[in-house]
């Protein structure tokens, strides 16, 4: 996940700044709803239109802050088959842990190190990128999705002349066998 510290469109996304410094150290629940416009905020997005509900809880401690995301919506995508939008549900959750440190460091996907006095946190970006996530490498309109399930129940049929020649083949030796069985009857 990218890092708080990077910069990111924040007038448009300061719904989502949570303001930390004055939290005792408890749990927070917080709720925001996204359509759109909130997409539209991220440059290059898989996601250009759709709609969400994100839940979180905030644990808030001495060493860290723990975020556990909750989202679940619907996205308009374009259909890689036949190229007609479609509206695909998802519901997705993640955790984000954010430790109190002296410096900045993304030390994995889920964790941050984060400056001891920072006052507030954005999770606009954890959230979008818990939804990019949600999308599906492979998007089919719902009309494909049948016949996608179906692919490994595919079935090749052949004629019995040619099936009869397969076995036949399985059951002629393999010369190259028969060369080392000679050598091997010899050499004894």
């Amino acid at each position: 996940m990218r890092s708080l510290i990077e910069k990111m469109p924040v007038e448009k996304l300061s719904d989502y700044t949570i303001g930390i410094s004055k939290l005792q150290n408890k749990d927070y629940n917080f709720f925001w709803k996204g359509d759109t416009s909130f997409f539209e905020t991220f440059e290059d997005s898989l996601v250009e239109k759709g709609n969400f509900e994100a839940k979180l809880l905030l644990r808030k401690s001495e060493a860290l802050l723990h975020l556990q995301l909750a989202i679940k919506g619907e996205l308009e995508l374009v259909c890689d088959r036949s190229l007609e939008e479609f509206v695909y549900p998802f519901e997705t959750e993640g955790v984000q842990i954010l430790r109190f440190s002296d410096h900045t460091e993304t030390l994995s996907d889920e964790m941050e190190l984060i400056p001891r006095g920072m006052a507030e946190i954005n999770v606009a970006h954890y959230i979008y990128e818990l939804i990019a996530l949600a999308v599906p490498m492979k998007k089919l309109h719902p009309k494909f999705r049948e016949e996608e399930n179906n692919e490994d129940l595919i079935l090749v049929y052949s004629t019995e002349k040619k099936a009869q020649e397969t076995i036949k083949e399985e059951n002629e030796p393999d010369p190259r066998w028969e060369e080392l069985k000679k050598l091997i009857e010899k050499n004894k």
